[in-house]
């Protein structure tokens, strides 16, 4: 009579443990962790704050009314970052750098931020740091996003002097700020300086890897001062290869931009004719010099 009576409070304990597991509580999500303040604003002041918003901009949903603000300087040296696939929001950099920030990937996309979709980058410095592309496929690798995608992105005060690096032969699209823009997608840059240095296989630009056809590249008080080195073809201080429309007003480039055959390259950008059948091309210089201090317009 023990026994049976033994066995049944056992079966008893299980069916209370099972009906506790069942009706737990769940999980709060990521964000509880880290949220706004009152007036719907995501601080960040410290390398797990940036973990943090990696981790949430993706899983929490970041429509385009969401902000960022770095609130001081943060070093991610000896970090290891994982890029949120997609940002679509406002990031605010109030002036502040991010240091450090080291990027290693075989066969990925690369970047602080891997896609932008309709999102404002500004005041921000990407001060050192390094991004390496390794392996066989061709992804795009960028400071600030690896690409934006979708609706217009606008890109303001930033300022970047990271080393890039994609070497193998199928590697290309690799820019100073974006690595390329989709089809048919908008971005304009006011007031930033690149002082990247880029090595690669081809596409490789001071600010943009490469051009989406359809799409328009604006930029405004713009200087590369960095230096694109062993590119194979496709090389260009402000574009690495253009499909689209550009238009560059008051910009200089005082970098150096070499590449194997210098067909392919420019001070600016090189302009992609061949491959953009159907799409028109549109590259206009307003008040833009070069290194040697000539003009360039038209």
């Amino acid at each position: 009579m023990k026994k049976h009576f033994t066995v049944r409070i056992g079966i008893l304990l299980s069916a209370i443990l099972l009906l506790t597991s069942l009706f737990a509580p769940l999980p709060m999500a990521a964000e509880s962790s880290w949220s706004a303040d009152e007036k719907g604003i995501y601080t960040v002041s410290t390398p797990a704050d940036l973990l943090a918003f990696a981790a949430n901009a993706e899983a929490c949903g970041w429509y385009r009314n969401r902000i960022v603000r770095l609130t001081s300087d943060i070093d991610m040296t000896g970090t290891e970052w994982i890029a949120p696939k997609k940002f679509r929001g406002f990031f605010e950099g109030s002036g502040h750098a991010i240091r450090g920030l080291t990027l290693t990937g075989e066969n990925r996309a690369l970047a602080f931020i891997g896609s932008l979709d309709g999102a404002t980058v500004r005041n921000v410095r990407f001060e050192s740091g390094s991004i390496t592309l390794t392996g066989d496929g061709s992804y795009p690798v960028g400071v600030i996003a690896a690409t934006a995608e979708g609706a217009d992105c606008t890109i303001e005060n930033v300022y970047t002097a990271m080393t890039l690096t994609a070497p193998t032969v199928e590697s290309g699209r690799v820019g100073g700020m974006i690595g390329a823009t989709g089809y048919g997608t908008n971005v304009s840059f006011k007031d930033c300086l690149s002082e990247c240095t880029l090595t690669g296989y081809k596409a490789l630009g001071g600010f943009v890897g490469a051009t989406g056809y359809a799409g328009t590249a604006v930029f405004a008080d713009c200087v590369f001062a960095g230096s694109i080195a062993k590119a194979n073809s496709e090389a260009g201080g402000f574009i690495g290869r253009e499909g689209g429309v550009a238009v560059l007003t008051r910009c200089l480039s005082l970098g150096s931009v070499e590449a194997a055959e210098n067909q392919y390259s420019g001070a600016f950008a090189y302009l992609d004719r061949a491959s953009n059948t159907g799409n028109p091309i549109i590259f206009r210089l307003v008040d833009c010099y070069t290194y040697d201090g000539a003009a360039r317009n038209g």
